[in-house]
């Protein structure tokens, strides 16, 4: 440690500098890393088909999501707004209260309440239309 605090033109290299090649005073540090980091481990027939069975048993494969899949989607993205915005409303209350803050606020409520009736009518006539093929 003592050597560390020392100027740097004045440390003994072989002591302080871990890139320098093995010398007898740090052959064991360099070793220790190298053991520690797998350094050029050679790995066995069997290890490797172990290796490779573990790695193949995390993954599935993929496949296509369907409408069903998504719906965590479509949940988290409603509780995400919602969320998002109740801490507005809370974190700056002046939303609520302020007429201009009012009008800017009433044309979000439409613009999104107009996305969300479009999707309704969407699933009602689709719903009408598999109800008449059936």
């Amino acid at each position: 440690m003592a050597e560390l605090r020392k100027p740097k033109g004045e440390r003994d290299s072989s002591i302080t500098d871990s890139y320098s090649s093995p010398s007898k005073g740090n052959e064991f540090i360099t070793t220790f890393k190298q053991d520690i980091q797998g350094h050029k481990k050679g790995l066995s027939k069997e290890e490797k088909q172990n290796l490779k069975d573990a790695v193949k048993s995390i993954y599935s494969p993929r496949r296509l999501a369907d409408g069903e899949a998504m719906m965590c989607e479509i949940q988290g993205a409603q509780e995400d707004f919602v969320r998002r915005w109740e801490m507005c409303f809370r974190e700056y209350p002046d939303i609520l209260t302020e007429p201009k803050n009012n009008e800017k606020l009433l044309i979000f409520i439409d613009r999104a309440s107009r996305y969300l009736q479009t999707v309704k009518d969407r699933l009602n006539n689709d719903r009408n239309q598999n109800s008449q093929t059936v």
